[in-house]
């Protein structure tokens, strides 16, 4: 019975310990109201590597929320506290209506185009995309395209994709050598973002193919798809 009396208390005191030190780095006492923020983040032009510390503070300065990028170039869901105006003595974050600023690694993030972020309603998920430093505006273009069997073709960027676009089939036309539709019924985004599986019908013909990819495909930092690299011929395996 002493050494269960124990082991609790040294539980208890473990848990209480983490909660501390958590309310410690938000500066005081996180709030049950909250938003959820997610999105692309950028640094210097690049995917922000796992292990970046993403830090949201309120218009007084006041840290509000903390998250660290598990998975490259992506953030979220990141949730951010918002004032309690129950505890009129205590400030746990940003009030409605109030613009919430951000800083990647210690340094001052942007957010890009119109998608800032403002402190909504308790529960709301809000979109964005952040950045430090020079943004990427090098679009990407289409590298190569190859039959990889019968009804698969790789196509691969010269840099990661948006997988949302990538993965959109409007954003694909395939025809042969004398202009007959080719069916495409997935475009697959899996492990390389770099690269894209397309699920065709058949491609067993063996006088070649064209692809034309949409300038509607983006990178990361929504840079579209370069016109230049729109129609590409697919390359026939020997």
């Amino acid at each position: 019975m002493k050494k269960t009396t124990i082991l609790l208390v040294i539980t208890l005191l473990v848990s209480f310990t983490t909660v501390a030190n958590c309310e410690e780095e938000l500066n005081g006492i996180p709030s049950t109201k909250m938003i959820h923020v997610y999105g692309k983040v950028t640094l210097d032009g690049v995917n922000a590597p796992k292990g970046t510390v993403i830090e949201a503070f309120d218009p007084d300065g006041k840290l509000c929320g903390r998250f660290v990028v598990e998975k490259q170039g992506l953030f979220g869901l990141m949730s951010i506290f918002g004032d309690d105006l129950a505890t009129k003595k205590v400030d746990e974050g940003a009030l409605p209506g109030e613009e919430i600023t951000f800083s990647i690694d210690s340094r001052n993030a942007a957010s890009l185009g119109d998608k800032s972020v403002t402190w909504q309603e308790d529960g709301a998920v809000i979109e964005t995309a952040l950045l430090v430093g020079n943004p990427d505006t090098t679009p990407p273009e289409v590298k190569s395209a190859k039959i990889l069997s019968p009804i698969y073709i790789e196509v691969v960027f010269s840099e990661a994709v948006d997988k949302k676009t990538a993965s959109d089939v409007a954003n694909y036309h395939l025809e042969n050598d004398i202009g007959d539709l080719v069916d495409i019924y997935q475009a697959l985004c899996k492990g390389n973002p770099s690269v894209v599986t397309l699920v065709t019908n058949n491609t067993k013909s063996r006088n070649g193919y064209y692809l034309t990819v949409s300038e509607g495909i983006t990178d990361f930092s929504s840079n579209n798809l370069k016109t230049s690299y729109l129609i590409h011929r697919v390359e026939i395996p020997q």
